[in-house]
């Protein structure tokens, strides 16, 4: 049977918490030759992503992504941040999307914040046609 993406950042996770940090470097080397040997390759992408979202949550740190029309400063992002989660370690991704018009939306792995202009509009749009 065949190792799967997760299976292999689990390992790889695995190895080197369990490692002195001096051989971090030479355990990758290691896990990216086996990941090479076994044909994985395409899968590294993935492995990564899963193996960034284990040390995360060993971290305790929530992934954030925030889309906005346009950049938005740093202190806009940092006060929505502290409405919608409080007390909460994040890791900030920032994305445009032009079709937002304005404001920003902030999404975690399983929610949802809209606070953009079109979000507003679809809310209005929705209490109008009801």
């Amino acid at each position: 049977m065949r190792a799967t993406a997760k299976q292999y950042a689990e390992a790889w996770y695995e190895k080197l918490m369990d490692a002195d940090p001096k051989e971090w470097d030479q355990l990758s080397a290691n896990m990216l030759k086996l990941i090479h040997q076994n044909g994985m390759m395409r899968s590294l992408p993935e492995i990564t992503r899963l193996f960034e979202a284990q040390q995360l949550k060993d971290k305790k740190i929530t992934p954030v992504t925030i889309k906005s029309a346009h950049a938005v400063d740093d202190a806009v992002i940092t006060e929505q941040l502290k409405i919608v989660l409080p007390n909460t370690d994040v890791q900030i991704k920032k994305e445009i999307d032009t079709s937002i018009i304005g404001g920003i939306q902030i999404e975690t792995e399983n929610k949802r914040w809209d606070f953009s202009l079109r979000g507003q509009l679809r809310s209005l749009s929705k209490t109008i046609n009801d």
